[in-house]
This record gives structure tokens, C-alpha cells and sequence, in this order.
């Protein structure tokens, strides 16, 4: 055989393998997912809702400070000089963070009133466009947006927010106590050196298993039209296994920042707000998987698929380039890191 005629072959063969590749159902839907991103403005998107969660951070969170007033000056007052003397063991010398510690819980009604007017305001846009945009992922016409009752749709945010806000915190804390404490929990009980392992395991599964509520809750309260179960919960997983990846990367993260002086002041801010957004284009990604799906098996080949177009083919590769991008970045973010935690230990070391 002419070699010419051999490079034909091999190009056929290749061109006939990736067709039969591109033909399987769950890497067409992959194409078909990333087509959806792109095509309407997930990442777009995903930076609002960004922008929209962090403008609800502060007043959440003040929320949240003036029920721990409540409860240390109102429910269980006893708790205050615990509170102060672990404050005292923990942070010396710090009688300024004692001092505003008494002064909050002096003044838990007015921070308690300013903040549940600002969330609540700060909250609907948030929730309002979470839930534009995790629709307009999911309706087969982008632009076709129906109206809902004002009173109707303040209660459903609410409820969502809620719900949202029980499921993330939970999710984080179950994260943290479960990277952080394993060591401690070994030594303090005097286990076996087995039982390590298990620590590690155990807090990762019970992640997986509170992102997997997260993303069920959030993909049964927000579409106007209820999802195929099957697909649902199928969708649910995939948005929960990288949900946890992402918490546990980002725990890393924000302990390898605070390692570092140089990198302790904007490094575990940095790591937050990236989290926020690469958690807010997770949401995006599963509801444009969810409403591309058409609920039949996943695994398996197609008999006869239409082979995708080169504008197919370029929305995909743009949607594989932004998840390439994000995943450089945090490794570059990582290796920056790394070199700040290295500078800092050379420079103690010639002190």
C-alpha cells in the first residue's frame, strides 16, 4: 500500500473513532450541556450571581451575629464568660475583640433590625437571579420568561433562601470539622492508626451526601416545570461530587493562605470569591445538563447520530476552555502559594 494511501486510511480510522466517540449518549449530551452554557451566558451569569451573593454576604451575615446575640444575652447568658474565656485562650492580649464581643451583644436588637432589612432586600436579588438564571438554562426558549404573582415568588425566595442557607453551612462546616479535626479527634481518643483513614473518608461522603440535598433542593424549588426524577437526582451527583472537590480545594486553599504573612491578607479572600463563582457556574453547568437531558441511558452508543456541527464543535470548545481556564488558574493559584509558604520559611530561616 502506497503511504499516501496508508495516511488516508489512518485518517479515516481516527475520523470513524472519534465519530463513534462523539456518538455515545453521555459524551453528546456533554457537547449539547457546554453548547447550552455558552449559548446562553453562563458564565455571564455566573458572575452575577457572584456579585449578587457577595452584596448578600454582609447583611446575612450580620443576621446571623445578632441570633448569637440573642442567644448569649437572652437564652443561655451563662455562655458569655465561656465565650470570653475561650476568646482569652485562643487570641492573648486581644481585649479589643473581647470588648467589641460585649459591645455586639449589648446591641443585638438594632444590628438584628438593620440586618434583616438588608438581607431581605439583598437576599431577593440574589435568589431572584439564581433563579433566572438556573431557568433560563433549563426552558427549551431562553426568552420565554413567564410571569409570577409578587407574593408568590417573594415566599418561594424566602423559603429557597432558607433552605440554601441551611444546606451551605452545614455543607462548609461538616467540610471544615472533617479536614481539620481528624488528626485531633485521633490523639484526643487515643485511636488506632487505621481509624485516620476512616476520618478522612467518612467527612468527605457525609459532604457528598449534604451537596447532593443542596442540589435537589435547589432543582425542586426553582423550575417552574418539575424535573424527571431520574434526571434530577442523576444531576444532583454530578453537581455534588464537584461540589465537594470544590470545598475541599478551597479549605486547602484558605489554610495554605493563612500559612504565609504575605498571603494572609488578600489570599483566603481571594480563595472565597472564587469559590463563590466557580460554585455558581456549578449550578449553571447541572441545570443546562438537566435540561438538555432527554432521560434516556447515558451509557450505551447510538445507533445513528448526527455528527456535530463546527459551530457545536466551537461553543463546546469554548465551554472546555473556560473549565480549563478555571482549573489553571487554581493550579497557578496553588503554585503562587506554595512559593510564598517557601519565601517565608527561607527568610525565617536567615533570621
Amino acid at each position: 500500500m502506497e503511504p499516501d494511501n496508508r495516511i488516508l486510511v489512518s485518517s479515516s480510522s481516527a475520523a470513524a473513532s472519534a465519530q463513534s466517540f462523539m456518538n455515545k449518549p453521555a459524551v453528546a449530551h456533554l457537547m449539547a450541556t457546554l453548547q447550552r452554557f455558552g449559548q446562553r451566558l453562563g458564565s455571564q451569569f455566573g458572575a452575577a450571581i457572584t456579585y449578587f451573593l457577595v452584596l448578600a454576604l454582609i447583611p446575612t451575615l450580620m443576621f446571623a451575629f445578632a441570633a448569637l446575640g440573642f442567644i448569649l444575652d437572652i437564652v443561655r447568658p451563662e455562655l458569655v464568660d465561656v465565650v470570653t474565656q475561650k476568646l482569652h485562650e485562643f487570641a492573648p492580649g486581644q481585649d479589643q475583640l473581647v470588648e467589641m464581643l460585649q459591645n455586639f451583644i449589648d446591641n443585638w436588637q438594632a444590628v438584628g433590625i438593620v440586618g434583616i432589612i438588608s438581607a431581605l432586600y439583598t437576599a431577593q436579588g440574589f435568589i431572584g437571579n439564581l433563579k433566572d438564571a438556573i431557568r433560563a438554562q433549563l426552558r427549551k426558549d431562553m426568552d420565554a420568561k413567564p410571569q409570577e404573582n409578587f407574593v408568590v415568588r417573594t415566599l418561594s425566595n424566602i423559603v429557597t433562601l432558607i433552605g440554601l442557607l441551611i444546606g451551605v453551612g452545614l455543607t462548609i462546616g461538616l467540610t471544615v470539622i472533617g479536614t481539620g479535626l481528624q488528626t485531633t479527634i485521633v490523639e484526643w481518643l487515643q485511636l488506632p492508626g487505621w481509624v485516620t483513614p476512616v476520618l478522612t473518608i467518612t467527612p468527605i461522603i457525609i459532604t457528598l451526601f449534604s451537596s447532593w440535598l443542596i442540589f435537589m433542593f435547589l432543582f425542586t424549588m426553582i423550575p417552574i416545570h418539575p424535573i424527571q426524577p431520574r434526571t434530577k437526582r442523576l444531576g444532583s451527583l454530578f453537581g455534588a461530587i464537584a461540589l465537594t472537590l470544590l470545598l475541599n480545594i478551597a479549605t486547602v486553599l484558605i489554610d495554605l493562605f493563612s500559612g504565609s504573612p504575605t498571603a494572609a491578607l488578600f489570599g483566603p479572600v481571594i480563595a472565597i470569591m472564587l469559590s463563590m463563582n466557580v460554585f455558581a457556574r456549578i449550578i449553571l453547568m447541572v441545570a443546562a445538563w438537566m435540561g438538555t437531558a432527554d432521560d434516556e441511558p447515558i451509557f450505551g452508543t447510538i445507533a445513528e447520530a448526527p455528527p456535530a456541527s463546527r459551530e457545536q464543535l466551537s461553543r463546546a470548545q469554548g465551554g472546555a476552555e473556560t473549565i480549563g481556564a478555571l482549573a489553571v488558574a487554581g493550579s497557578l493559584i496553588a503554585v503562587t502559594i506554595l512559593g510564598f509558604n517557601r519565601w517565608a520559611d527561607k527568610h525565617d530561616t536567615f533570621r
